[in-house]
């Protein structure tokens, strides 16, 4: 698995376009990947998760990229999307299987992720639920703090890890969440019968920092690996980690 860093040019008109158009970015990432064959998507297949940090007060916008094979980010190095960087190497891509591997039940973490925590809601009629007749529920965002912690708690027991309290025995999650981030986009509905019609996506997501103890190291790194809730494909679910 490869992490890369991108620091962005805030200046740019591409970089611009990209942050007010979620898909346009998934786009712009996605060309640092080769084609499959076949119909199968190439950001399932190579599980590439990413996540944009804009930092407005230093007018820094950091792009984090995760990948199960390494990504070749020649097209944007010549573009100006990226930022000039004389002390470091911009992108910088590393190899992150090792240390992922050293992880073991029962290590404590710090993580960020920045996910899209929803429900669904029911949309059938009741007469149509008589009849049974089902449909694919409406999903909501979960805009109150404390949904979207429990959203994560339960997230976490099935993905091998568990949140750590403020302190022993209060129940309180050692988690903050900031504010909500909107993302939004265009979609093309259907290349085949209609080229021109898109279809326009909303999201609202919410960053999490927090501490984490491994539970169940195989379940744990397939999270890792694939990535937490909806919207993996236009910068959410990517689970960052550090030494606590």
């Amino acid at each position: 698995m490869y992490l890369s860093k991108l620091i962005l040019n805030p200046m740019d008109r591409m970089v611009w376009r990209d942050r007010g158009d979620c898909c346009q970015m998934h786009r712009t990432i996605m060309r640092a990947f080769p084609e499959k064959q076949g119909g199968e998507s190439p950001r399932a297949a190579y599980d590439v998760l990413y996540r944009l940090e804009i930092h407005e007060k230093k007018g820094v916008v950091i792009l984090y990229v995760q990948s199960a094979i390494e990504p070749d980010w020649s097209h944007l190095i010549s573009t100006g999307y990226l930022k000039k960087c004389d002390r470091m190497d911009n992108p910088a891509v590393k190899e992150i299987a090792r240390p992922l591997g050293e992880i073991t039940e029962g290590m404590i973490l710090r993580f960020r992720l920045l996910a899209n925590p929803t429900k669904k809601i029911v949309t059938a009629t009741k007469e149509e639920r008589e009849v049974g007749i089902k449909k694919n529920g409406k999903r909501v965002a979960l805009l109150r703090m404390e949904e979207q912690v429990d959203w994560l708690r339960r997230k976490a027991e099935i993905s091998g890890f568990q949140l750590l309290d403020v302190s022993t025995g209060n129940g309180v999650p050692d988690v903050t969440t900031s504010g909500i981030i909107t993302e939004a986009g265009y979609k093309q509905a259907d290349k085949e019968k209609n080229k021109e019609k898109y279809d326009r996506l909303f999201f609202r997501g919410v960053v999490f920092d927090g501490r984490l103890c491994v539970k169940d190291k195989d379940r744990f790194l397939h999270t890792v690996r694939k990535g937490i809730g909806s919207g993996k494909a236009y910068g959410f679910g990517l689970l960052s980690l550090a030494p606590a």
